[in-house]
C-alpha cells in the first residue's frame, strides 16, 4: 500500500529471474526468486502500521490465536499470524534450500516464503487468447475483448464512492 516504486521494483526482480533462468540454465545455473512477506525498515512504514492498528482496533484483524483483534497480526495475513513469522530467520532456510542439491531442478520459479509457509507462484502464461489476421481495430477489441478475454475478470481494487 503505497509503495508502486517498491512493488514494481519486486516486479522487475521477477522478470529478470526468469530471464537469467532461461540463459543459465543451460550451464547448471538456476535462478529463482523469493517473495519473502517480510518486516523491514522500508515495508514497515508508519503509515502501513497506523493502517493496521486501526484494522485492529475495527476487529478486522485477529490476534494470534485468531481472537481479539492485536496490532500485531497482519490484515491479510491467516488468523495466528504474527510479525515474528516476517524476520529474515523465518525465510533463510528455504533461501539455502535452493542451494542443495535437491532443488536443482527448480530453475525460474518465484517462491512467497513466511514462517511456516512456502508457496510456489504459477508463471505467466496465456490463460485466453483471441486471434484475427491483420491489426485490432478499438472498436473490435471494445466489442470482442469484454466476452472473452475479460470475460468472468473481477476488478481487484475497484472504485470507490466518495467518503462523505
Amino acid at each position: 500500500m503505497g509503495q508502486a516504486n517498491y512493488s514494481a521494483a519486486k516486479e522487475g526482480i521477477v522478470g529478470f529471474t526468469r530471464t537469467v533462468a532461461r540463459d543459465m540454465g543451460r550451464y547448471g545455473v538456476t535462478c529463482n526468486c523469493i517473495r519473502p512477506r517480510a518486516a523491514t525498515r522500508l515495508t514497515m512504514t508508519p503509515e502501513l502500521m497506523a493502517a493496521w492498528q486501526k484494522r485492529a482496533e475495527t476487529g478486522i484483524a485477529a490476534g494470534p490465536s485468531g481472537g481479539a483483534p492485536s496490532t500485531t497480526a497482519a490484515p491479510d495475513m491467516p488468523l495466528g499470524f504474527d510479525l515474528a513469522s516476517m524476520a529474515p530467520e523465518a525465510i533463510s532456510p528455504f533461501v539455502v534450500f535452493l542451494a542443495t542439491d535437491e532443488a536443482a531442478n527448480i530453475n525460474g520459479c518465484t517462491f512467497l516464503v513466511c514462517g511456516g509457509e512456502v508457496h510456489l507462484y504459477s508463471e505467466p502464461q496465456p490463460i485466453k487468447s483471441i486471434y484475427k489476421k491483420g491489426i485490432w481495430t478499438v472498436d473490435e477489441l471494445c466489442e470482442l475483448v469484454p466476452k472473452s478475454l475479460a470475460a468472468g475478470l473481477v476488478n481487484p481494487a475497484p472504485p470507490q464512492p466518495p467518503k462523505a
